[in-house]
């Protein structure tokens, strides 16, 4: 499920930054486990890495990183282009 969030980002939340929930990301980046990019701090809550369209090539900018889905087979038929960038 998805909702619309003000950007509590302010002066953070780009790729790498750590967060607590989407709305401490920049629009585009999505509030992950610490272990989707090796730019992340693994002692962190949570960090900002970009969503990505699995029917595109990947442009996902953390060392690694791949496209993977952010949803399981058959839990959002109508969204299955829709992924995170995180490490395989």
């Amino acid at each position: 499920m998805f909702e619309c969030l003000t950007d509590a980002s302010g002066s953070a939340g780009a790729f790498g930054d750590g967060c607590n929930d989407g709305s401490e990301c920049d629009p585009g980046l999505h509030c992950a486990d610490p272990g989707a990019a090796l730019e992340c701090d693994p002692d962190a809550a949570g960090c900002c890495v970009p969503w990505c369209d699995l029917t595109q090539p990947s442009g996902c900018p953390g060392a690694g990183q791949a496209c993977q889905p952010f949803y399981g087979p058959d839990e959002a038929p109508q969204c299955l282009h829709l992924g995170v960038c995180r490490l395989p």
